[in-house]
């Protein structure tokens, strides 16, 4: 191959305003209804946005799900309730169904059993007033 044919190729100017047209005059086939290539973005947009909404639910869902999940697992492992080790293996295999059973059965029930903790009383009582002491009496002779 002869480099000055490729020279030639390589330096050729692009015309782009036929390449537009080109496109712009191109079809497309949208639910089996054809529609103007350049169209095509704007038919498709509402459900590209629909779709990045419902994967950012998704994902703020799974968040809060996972803390539940954690919160419910620490609870479990960090009090003492009956039947510890059994609570703790659902919880882990059965994840969030795990978690609000364990909320519903044992972790309401708890926290309404354990009395609350009294608080000390925030004016302390007022200190006791020295009283005169009379003076030592003298001694008899």
């Amino acid at each position: 191959m002869d480099i000055s044919k490729l020279l030639a190729v390589a330096t050729t100017p692009i015309n782009y305003a036929t390449q537009s047209s080109t496109v712009s005059s191109a079809t497309c086939t949208l639910n089996n209804k054809p529609i103007a290539c350049d169209q095509l973005g704007k038919q498709i947009g509402g459900f590209i946005g629909l779709g990045i909404a419902f994967f950012v639910i998704v994902i703020v869902v799974s968040v809060l799900f996972t803390i539940f999940w954690v919160w419910m697992l620490v609870h479990a492992a960090s009090h003492h309730i009956e039947n510890k080790a059994m609570w703790i293996i659902l919880i882990v295999f059965t994840h969030v169904i795990g978690a609000l059973i364990y909320y519903f059965i044992v972790k309401r029930h708890y926290t309404d059993q354990v009395a609350p903790v009294q608080q000390p009383p925030t004016n302390p009582p007022p200190a006791a007033t020295p009283q005169a002491t009379p003076p030592p009496a003298a001694p008899a002779a």
